[in-house]
């Protein structure tokens, strides 16, 4: 005669090793699973506004104004165009961004996805500093007005003598392996993106 064995169920020892393990594996992966998804969004940001910025230029080229982008705070930049090289600065109406398919802006101004902000003043990348430039309608900020001529050529700083600009957006997370992300402008019109670690 066989005797009925109970099923016995998981002790408290092995209860305990169980969330022991998936304490400790949470503690490992979520801040990895953070930086992460912060490196995306600092990408993806930088990807946004090197459109913005190629579509202003194919803009001023097609329509044969000047188009300025500029950088007004930490967070925000805003359009402009004009017809001619002089004259005032009229905003960039709704009409205009749609057909330069810049999309996200409020009145002509648009803002950068949370929490990444502007670098401000000189910025060195790759051994070659890149000076701060001031725009038009606030020269202590230390953000640049970029200017797009109809040709694509790209007007730097009030003055057209700086030769190359760059902006450069950072993340507040400073142990992402690379927290900052910088375009730089030519004067020629190209951009081209560079990942550095402030």
């Amino acid at each position: 005669m066989r005797s009925d064995r109970r099923q016995q169920g998981y002790s408290l020892v092995e209860m305990l090793v169980v969330l022991a393990i998936i304490g400790l594996m949470s503690v490992i992966t979520i801040p990895q699973f953070i930086n992460y998804q912060q490196s995306i969004k600092l990408k993806s940001g930088l990807r946004v506004l090197n459109g913005d910025l190629i579509n202003a230029r194919q803009l001023a080229i097609t329509r044969y104004w000047q188009v300025r982008v500029e950088f007004t705070t930490a967070t925000t930049y805003k359009f402009y165009s004009r017809v001619g090289n002089s004259g005032a600065w009229s905003d960039l109406n709704q009409t205009a961004l749609g057909m330069a398919r810049i999309n996200g802006v409020i009145g002509n101004r648009k803002t950068l996805q949370s929490p990444l902000t502007f670098a401000q003043g000189p910025i060195t990348v790759s051994g070659t500093t890149y000076a701060a430039m001031n725009d038009l309608s606030n020269p202590a900020n230390g953000l640049p007005d970029i200017i797009f001529n109809w040709d694509g050529s790209a007007q730097l700083s009030t003055d057209s003598t700086q030769g190359n600009a760059c902006i450069a957006l950072v993340s507040p997370r400073t142990k992402l392996p690379e927290n900052e992300m910088v375009s730089i402008i030519y004067s020629t019109g190209k951009i081209s993106s560079v990942a550095t670690h402030s």
